[in-house]
């Protein structure tokens, strides 16, 4: 972003005006014509679970352009000084934000619908600001906690499949410093599993602060973890407290860019001029990884009973974007070994977060949530039985 427009950014949403408006709506459809006629702003319009403290705004915008009047509607997003990576890093890198400024996430051309426009970050103000399009519409045709069909399901994954392929290998778009990797993210989740678990009478300062975060979490694992097998908890217990062979066997597989977060809490159907699309919303855990971070959390979420069938599917589209074959008995060891992560550092949280009563969920969302939590220790057994012969 050129030093010119920085000065015109405005500071806070009362200094929002219909020049800045104009402007903005200007470089996103690329349309010199469009005049502001007159906004309204309407704070927090969306009811769902939010993890963190980030707010929204709703801008509706009528205007003048060489096609006529016409109504559009803007989403101001504004990020906190901790996103939740920064909760697990301690860093203040907004990945989020970086991708947006580097354009990584603009013109993909791979099913994916990416409704961001601007990021602006100056943190000497507090701001951190990403304006995206208002994708409402789009979430709604999803649900954000209803189990996906089949068909539903087939669309995401081949969608996904052709973002991954763009991103396959390619060095140019893995190397961004800011990207996370798995072990970044939550090595230090599993040092905190680890003394939590084993009674540790001195606490690290990276647990103390996770719980000064989360004052709900100790005593929600401790009541959660006898439910989950006896045998499948040795072998989790052995990878939080060892997990270096863990990542290890995990880096050692084809790397792509990975959204991090995906499942349908952050997804929408976009229908558009190019089609029917994939939404895809909140890149705060953007990364560097392997494909199955985001396919096993995706399946995770829905637990279709046909998941096997989905994943031959998915490793299909795959291969046809990628024009050759992949290893698909090597993509199904990540596969596993990210189930059994994404139930350490994920399953049990939400879970939890719902049982503790938090108000960032939804109360009709609270049951589904944490009969997903004891649903993920019935089934956690059988892929620790994979993956460790046990």
């Amino acid at each position: 972003m050129g030093k010119a427009r920085m000065r015109g950014i405005p500071r806070t949403v009362a200094e929002v005006d219909a020049p800045y408006i104009e402007g903005l709506l200007r470089r996103w459809k690329h349309d010199p014509s469009m005049s502001v006629k007159s906004f309204e702003i309407e704070e927090e319009p969306f009811r769902f679970p939010k993890f963190g403290d980030k707010k929204f705004i709703r801008f509706r915008i009528s205007v003048d352009c060489a096609a006529g009047n016409a109504a559009l509607s803007l989403v101001l997003r504004q990020l906190p000084k901790e996103d939740i990576a920064s909760i697990t890093t301690k860093d203040f890198m907004h990945r989020e934000l970086q991708a947006v400024k580097s354009g990584l996430l603009s013109d993909l051309h791979c099913g994916f619908y990416i409704p961001y426009i601007e990021a602006i970050e100056r943190p000497e103000l507090e701001q951190r600001w990403i304006w995206m399009d208002d994708v409402t519409e789009d979430v709604k045709r999803l649900g954000a906690v209803e189990v996906l069909s089949d068909q539903r399901l087939r669309t995401v994954l081949g969608h996904a499949a052709a973002f991954h392929a763009l991103n396959w290998e390619r060095k140019e778009h893995l190397a961004y410093p800011w990207l996370l990797t798995l072990r970044t993210l939550t090595e230090s989740s599993f040092l905190t599993l680890s003394e939590l678990l084993s009674g540790a009478k001195e606490l690290s300062e990276m647990t103390k602060y996770k719980l000064r975060m989360r004052p709900w979490f100790k005593d929600g694992l401790m009541s959660f973890w006898p439910s989950v097998d006896g045998t499948a908890r040795k072998y989790l217990e052995q990878v939080v407290n060892d997990p270096g062979p863990f990542f290890e066997r995990r880096e050692a597989l084809p790397h792509t860019i990975v959204h991090g977060d995906f499942d349908q809490r952050n997804m929408g159907i976009h229908e558009g001029s190019d089609g029917e699309m994939t939404t895809v919303l909140d890149w705060e855990l953007i990364g560097r990884g392997h494909s199955s971070e985001d396919i096993g959390l995706l399946l995770a979420y829905n637990k279709p009973e046909n998941s096997d069938e989905l994943v031959d599917y998915y490793l299909g589209c795959l291969e046809q974007q990628l024009h050759r074959q992949v290893d698909r008995d090597e993509w199904r060891v990540g596969y596993d070994l990210l189930t059994i992560h994404y139930f350490l550092t994920r399953g049990i949280i939400f879970g939890l977060m719902a049982k503790a009563g938090l108000a960032s969920v939804p109360e009709e969302m609270r049951d589904q949530f944490v009969a997903r939590a004891y649903s993920d220790a019935d089934k956690i057994a059988r892929v620790c039985k994979r993956v460790f012969a046990m």
